[in-house]
């Protein structure tokens, strides 16, 4: 799915054959692409929420959200693949009525966890006041991009050691409060 651009682009006839099993197979565990698609979401979504949890045990909110920052680039480079597979692969998804009305996926419990956190920023005062929605999408936007230009274009530069600290830290003092 990767290799093709997206799960639009692979039948599962081709997956079966990636796999080595016949399509029967497949649908015997999944009822088509889209259920199959989520389950392998999920799974490494479930990776993600691990390395994640770092923020719930640091005490300091400010310091978990920056574990949290760390925990969340350092899954991209150490799952390149499974990263461009999760975050570029466009999904016609509808997150706000996911997280209302249905069973959250792993997908949607990472990016609650940080939504919470950065609410607890916010209400201890560390970072200023503003919708937590609004400051996690910021910082989500900072390090996705980050890991998605590191692992896109490995060579394209020389990346100077320490850059994903510097990114966590000017992102945090932009909505650090004052």
């Amino acid at each position: 799915m990767v290799e093709a651009g997206g799960v639009d682009r692979v039948s599962m006839r081709a997956i079966a054959n990636a796999v080595g099993v016949t399509p029967p197979a497949i649908y015997a565990h999944f009822a088509d692409k889209d259920e199959l698609f989520q389950a392998i979401c999920d799974r490494r979504f479930a990776q993600l929420n691990e390395a994640m949890r770092i923020m719930e045990r640091i005490e300091d909110p400010l310091e978990g959200l920056m574990a949290g920052g760390r925990a969340y680039i350092n899954f991209g480079f150490e799952n390149p693949e499974a990263y461009r597979f999760l975050m570029a692969t466009k999904v016609d998804d509808d997150w706000a009525d996911t997280w209302t009305t249905e069973e959250p996926t792993q997908g949607d419990i990472a990016f609650m966890s940080l939504v919470d956190k950065v609410g607890q920023c916010i209400e201890t005062g560390v970072l200023r006041p503003m919708d937590p929605l609004e400051a996690a999408l910021i910082l989500w936007s900072s390090v996705h991009g980050l890991v998605m230009l590191m692992i896109t274009h490995p060579n394209y530069v020389e990346w100077p050691d320490g850059l994903a600290d510097k990114l966590l830290e000017a992102a945090m003092y932009g909505l650090v409060a004052r």
